[in-house]
């Protein structure tokens, strides 16, 4: 007896040495690997080894979808192959559904393969499902010894499993936060949109092992999707057919969020998977990413890295566009400043149009360039001016020049045409028009380095034309009204100016308002801040204050560093001069406290302004010396309102009695005490307006 209970104490100490063994085997499995479907395999193998199973099956419960997925196999007899994977699908969702390791009842198809016993064992981890572990044998059935040596394993392989999901996560997350750092950085040191865009997929195709990406961006005039940034590493796509690339392109960029896509066409081409993922900011469609692989097929966390890398690369695009626009638009202002510095420049009638006209080729880089003009008859196109020679001396092909300046003059817009002959093959034309009328026609010959003008060069030399229009060819008189008031005043006061015979040059005396505005301790955040966000923000703010100062049709006296002086009733006389410009100093806070409220927001010091004004006569008119004149007012009067202005403090608008006196029944003022301010004998009487009524 004692024989018999030391055999059955031994074959205990056996049994818990095979579990502790089976169990250490999992841990450094766990330990070693983290891959989850590697490891999987891995402990498979590891448990159908040890319990001499035929055949050992994984599945895991997806955390996305929640379905039953087969994970990995262990085939010792070579049997996996030929069973029906409908049947092999049941068998682990069956196991996964399970409370406890039990046996299976074999079916006649298992059987007919010599798997005639099942061991089946739930990975539970608080009540959560996670997956299964299955082992299949022919010969003989599970003991009760295998089936502790199975749950020594489900003890270890649950807690595995947890271990590698956990990794994945954080692997996944790295990865994502690793392409989103690639792209910011991107985004904050590549202006160019093209170098950008390309920048943008090279890192997407290799955060996803892609072998090809194609970024499409919607063009902003046409609405088309237009293929714009291509990373080919296997070099297939000049390969593939580029309609089906267009047709999946333009499916890409009609999603609503990251998909896998098919198409056959590609996938006969080696081009099987297929990840596509819109770009989209605010609802506005801005192209696609399309990624293409011929081995790797694309899995939900490609698909929640696309997503991640997908937010920075739509505003990385946004970025891009308004940085686009912004060069364009410096590209157009340096041109209308070259313009007008022309039209300054007192040169002949025609000389100016030869000087303009070579401005105007240089910024759209075109070879030849040309200005017709109608004749007095109102009837013909007459050559005024040509760049590179006489251009009506070209007999063979001057006809064409002419055809398409008829077209564009019929038209009334720019016509864009290429391969028009063997000497011609780029032409613009674009109508110049002077107070609604057509006057005549600037045209383009020949796009330097390029077939074609492009709609870059179409939006720059319609903003050149219109400045053009105005800039050349107006009367000289009516001209230089618009050269000295139009930086001062509106364009509408300037229209006004234009339909009186008043001698706005002259100087006189006029009774008038004048407004002096001061930012209050901006000389103190000149130190502590970055020159080109300061100059930005000033910029900012003189451009906020000179559209409220035009609505109101005041006239800009001077920017002095942060100050701005506003003048209201000259050049054109107002009667209600004091009190438009009491109404253009609360608008001129309010719109300043919403510039701040972005200046603050972006982490710097708040800069309120400061307002002063007064009503009184004072000397106006273009004072100066030849070299520089300007047109300004000047007296005791306008001294008074900059000593206002450096009384108020931020926020403040302060009037004098003079203008009280003009707007006391429409705003709602408090009388301060009066002020000693310098050149003044007596104190001052002040009023700081509050609101309007």
């Amino acid at each position: 007896m004692e024989g018999k209970d030391r055999l059955t104490l031994e074959q205990k100490l056996a049994q818990k040495e095979k579990e502790l063994e089976l169990i250490l085997a999992i841990d450094r499995i766990r330990d070693a690997i983290t891959d989850i479907g590697e490891m999987l395999s891995a402990v498979v193998k590891t448990v159908a080894d040890s319990l001499e199973a035929d055949l050992g099956l994984a599945s895991l419960v997806s955390e996305e979808t929640g379905a039953v997925e087969l994970q990995a196999v262990a085939d010792r007899s070579g049997v996996f192959g030929r069973l029906e994977r409908e049947m092999v699908q049941q068998m682990v969702e069956q196991a996964t559904a399970l409370d406890a390791v039990s046996s299976l009842e074999s079916s006649p198809e298992l059987r007919k393969h010599n798997l005639d016993h099942l061991l089946a064992a739930p990975l539970v981890i608080e009540d959560r499902r996670l997956g299964a572990l299955l082992l299949l044998r022919g010969e003989r059935d599970f003991t009760a010894a295998e089936v502790d040596l199975m749950k020594a394993a489900v003890s270890q392989a649950d807690s595995a499993v947890v271990h590698a999901r956990t990794y994945e996560r954080l692997h996944r997350r790295m990865r994502e936060l690793e392409a989103i750092y690639q792209v910011d950085r991107i985004r904050d040191a590549t202006p160019d949109t093209q170098e950008l865009l390309s920048s943008i997929a090279d890192v997407v195709t290799s955060s996803l092992g892609a072998d090809l990406c194609l970024m499409s961006l919607v063009d902003e005039e046409s609405g088309a999707a237009e293929l714009k940034a291509i990373d080919d590493r296997l070099g297939v796509f000049g390969r593939l057919e580029q309609d089906v690339v267009q047709r999946v392109v333009k499916r890409s960029a009609a999603l609503d969020r990251v998909s896998l896509l098919e198409e056959p066409a590609l996938a006969r081409k080696g081009m099987g998977h297929l990840l596509a993922a819109p770009l989209i900011v605010g609802g506005e469609r801005l192209g696609s990413l399309l990624l293409l692989s011929s081995h790797r097929r694309f899995g939900p966390a490609d698909t929640r890295l696309l997503e991640a890398v997908v937010s920075q690369v739509d505003s990385a695009v946004v970025h891009a566009r308004t940085y686009g626009r912004l060069q364009q638009r410096n590209k157009e202002l340096e041109v209308i400043y070259r313009v007008d510095r022309v039209r300054d420049s007192g040169l002949d009638f025609d000389s100016m149009l030869n000087a303009g006209l070579n401005e105007l080729c240089q910024a759209i880089e075109a070879e030849t360039g040309f200005i017709m003009l109608f004749d007095r008859t109102g009837q013909q196109l007459e050559l005024k001016a040509s760049t590179g020679g006489d251009i009506s001396a070209m007999t063979e092909h001057y006809h064409l020049v002419e055809e398409m300046a008829r077209k564009a003059l019929c038209l009334g817009g720019l016509v864009n045409r290429s391969a028009l002959s063997a000497e011609i093959h780029s032409l613009i034309c674009v109508p110049l028009v002077l107070r609604e009328e057509i006057i005549g026609v600037f045209g383009a010959i020949n796009r330097r380095g390029l077939e074609s003008f492009g709609r870059e060069d179409e939006r720059l030399l319609l903003a050149i034309t219109s400045q053009m229009d105005t800039a050349i060819f107006e009367s000289l008189e009516k001209q230089r009204i618009r050269s000295i008031f139009g930086r001062y005043v509106s364009p509408k006061v300037v229209d006004l100016m234009l339909k009186t015979d008043q001698d706005f040059l002259k100087v006189d005396r006029a009774l008038l308002t004048v407004l002096f505005s001061d930012m209050r301790g901006f000389t103190s955040i000149t130190e502590r801040t970055d020159p080109d966000i300061l100059m930005s923000f000033l910029n900012e703010h003189l451009a906020a204050m000179t559209e409220v100062i035009d609505r109101h049709e005041g006239t800009v006296d001077k920017f002095v560093g942060d100050e701005v002086v506003a003048l209201f009733g000259a050049p054109m006389p107002m009667e209600d001069h004091a009190r438009r410009a009491v109404c253009t100093a609360l608008e001129m806070q309010q719109a300043h406290q919403e510039l701040m409220a972005d200046w603050v927001k972006a982490g710097h010091e708040a800069v309120p302004i400061g307002i002063g004004l007064n009503t009184g006569e004072m000397i106006v008119g273009n004072i100066g010396c030849q070299r520089q004149m300007d047109y300004t007012a000047i007296g005791d009067n306008m001294n008074l309102a900059s000593r206002i202005c450096g009384v108020a403090r931020g926020g403040q608008v302060l009037i004098s009695q003079a203008t009280y006196q003009l707007v006391r029944q429409d705003v709602v003022a408090h009388e301060l005490a009066p002020v000693q301010v310098k050149g003044k004998a007596q104190p001052v009487q002040l009023y700081e307006v509050v609101a309007w009524v």
